[in-house]
């Protein structure tokens, strides 16, 4: 198997892990985005779930430097499209696509303007050392439990618990010290 090398002048790409970061990040913005678009929370977790996988699948296109945030409510904006229309079938839909569209422009000027914390956080996970993120990454983004990979790395819960209790705290640390530094 060859393994194509860039092209010069081809957009850089990030890695899986800085991918997996970024998306792990903007978690919280994106369930903001779709239930503000949606109208309320009966199918934003559906809705975030199939964004998300739209966003996996096509990780290879994202230019590595450019706005993840903007690029993911793109993606939910065409998915929550396609949810109206269903709805629409069904007779189900309460607002004109007009009032949607507004709807969609508002979510995204609010969820994307807010500070960087997302930026900063993916910046912070970045920094700690790699056994921590993987940690990080297995109880918030695989959302498995603690108990569970204990088992798998033979140790106990607890210390699975003291260990992120204490990664939460470095990154609370990390995130104040950012924020002050891009103040200052």
């Amino acid at each position: 198997m060859t393994i194509p090398f860039p092209a010069p002048g081809d957009p850089p790409r990030l890695s899986e892990q800085e991918f997996d970061l970024l998306l792990a990040a903007a978690q919280p913005r994106l369930r903001g985005y779709v239930a503000s678009i949606l109208g309320g929370w009966s199918d934003v977790d559906d809705l975030v779930q199939e964004t998300n996988l739209v966003l996996i699948q096509k990780q290879g296109v994202f230019e590595a430097g450019t706005n993840f945030i903007s690029w993911a409510f793109r993606v939910a904006y065409f998915k929550a499209t396609t949810w109206r229309r269903d709805r629409q079938r069904e007779g189900r839909v309460v607002f004109s696509e007009t009032a949607f569209q507004e709807l969609a422009a508002h979510a995204e000027e609010r969820f994307t303007t807010r500070d960087g914390s997302s930026e900063t956080l993916a910046e912070c996970l970045k920094r700690l050392p790699a056994q921590e993120r993987e940690l990080v990454e297995v109880k918030y983004v695989q959302r498995q439990s603690l108990v569970d990979h204990a088992r798998t790395l033979g140790c106990s819960a607890q210390s699975l618990h003291k260990r992120i209790s204490r990664i939460r705290l470095a990154l609370r640390d990390c995130m104040r010290r950012q924020s002050h530094s891009e103040r200052s």
